[in-house]
């Protein structure tokens, strides 16, 4: 039953109890007056319930989404903004590492979480019953990680990517946001990359992630609205951070050890805070159709070279750090641009390292002392 109806329920009675001191001064339905004063009771009853009725038909529904390796970096940022403006969120993920990713956000009631993979078509289709939109976060890891090495393996995630996009078409979803990288675009780009730059993916895992754009591509359709976000890499505190990222390995290194590494100085690295990017994605969510529908937008707030990384993580600590610098050859060197979706989506990043590094470096001594 929805909102509307309990209150229209509710409220049907009110025209009889304000009768009642009508009938209590001599009026009856009987009489000229009695009659009016009911009528006149049942038309402001009327009015009410319409009144009523027009609020609530105008007033936002949330979303029920689906957000996939939602207990992951991203997901334990997004999630809370998600519950907080109202949506219903589901979030399938295997728990694996970040069981306490969610931990503050358990007591919504409009939260519930699927243990489960999404290589399993049942477990997958009972995340996705009564979801209208998805946020795909699963997979969404850097090009370290050894799942994605080989070819086999790519082509194997994509399968299962496929597999979820046509599950969610089937079951009535949408909107289907899917989170890609950086990495698609390659190697030593001369100017800032934007969206019409030709993809070049150089490692299994930034082939893997241009292959999900083509497949969602493919599958959009009148009544299927989809989106790709291409991110740089993510920094910043949440209830669940990744360290093996850049800025986040440099400042808990810097803090912990009182030394950062290096491996090729003059690398560029397109970054972007936990608290924009997970921004970015509401805003793609609330956004109309037309705005959105089949789209790519690149999310990045600054690019920067690994040494100036480095020495601004280095100006915020009061002690001197050690630099460990080494040569990678097959060191990536991307720069991007948001003008993309500063100027379709009105979204402009609130966050730059200088003017974040000193809460993070805070925030990860309070972990280290606790």
């Amino acid at each position: 039953m929805n909102q509307f109806s309990r209150i229209l329920i509710v409220l049907s009675p009110l025209p009889c109890f304000l009768s009642i001191p009508c009938w209590g001064h001599g009026g009856s339905v009987g009489t000229s007056a009695g009659g009016l004063g009911q009528l006149a009771i049942i038309v402001v009853a009327a009015i009410t319930l319409f009144s009523l009725f027009l609020v609530f038909a105008h007033q936002k529904k949330g979303w029920s989404i689906l957000i996939t390796g939602g207990g992951g970096y991203i997901g334990s940022a997004l999630i809370p903004k998600l519950l907080k403006n109202k949506n219903q969120v589901t979030v399938l993920d295997p728990f694996l590492n970040s069981g306490k990713a969610l931990e503050k956000v358990e007591g919504y009631v409009s939260l519930k979480k699927v243990k489960g993979d999404l290589a399993n078509i049942k477990t997958l289709e009972r995340a996705l019953d009564g979801c209208d939109a998805i946020i795909h976060l699963a997979h969404n890891t850097d090009m370290q990680d050894g799942i994605y090495h080989s070819n086999n393996n790519s082509q194997n995630n994509a399968k299962t990517f496929h597999d979820l996009v046509k599950i969610a078409k089937k079951a009535g979803v949408k909107r289907f946001i899917n989170a890609s990288s950086f990495e698609v675009y390659g190697n030593n780009i001369e100017n800032e990359a934007t969206e019409e730059h030709q993809p070049n993916p150089l490692t299994s895992f930034a082939k893997y992630k241009l292959l999900c754009e083509n497949i969602l591509q493919k599958e959009r359709a009148p009544g299927f609205v989809t989106c790709t976000v291409r991110s740089g890499v993510t920094y910043g505190r949440a209830p669940y951070t990744r360290l093996d990222l850049i800025v986040n390995a440099m400042v808990y290194s810097t803090v912990e050890n009182r030394h950062i590494t290096i491996n090729n100085k003059a690398q560029n690295y397109p970054i972007i805070h936990i608290n924009d990017i997970t921004d970015l994605y509401l805003i793609i969510l609330n956004q109309a159709d037309t705005q959105i529908d089949g789209k790519t937008f690149n999310a990045v707030g600054q690019n920067l070279t690994a040494i100036e990384i480095g020495n601004i993580v280095n100006d915020a600590v009061d002690h001197e750090i050690r630099y460990d610098i080494k040569s990678h050859d097959n060191a990536s060197t991307v720069r991007m641009s948001s003008y993309k979706a500063r100027k379709g989506l009105g979204f402009k990043t609130r966050y730059t390292l200088q003017n974040s590094v000193h809460k993070m470096v805070a925030e990860f001594r309070n972990k280290l002392n606790s």
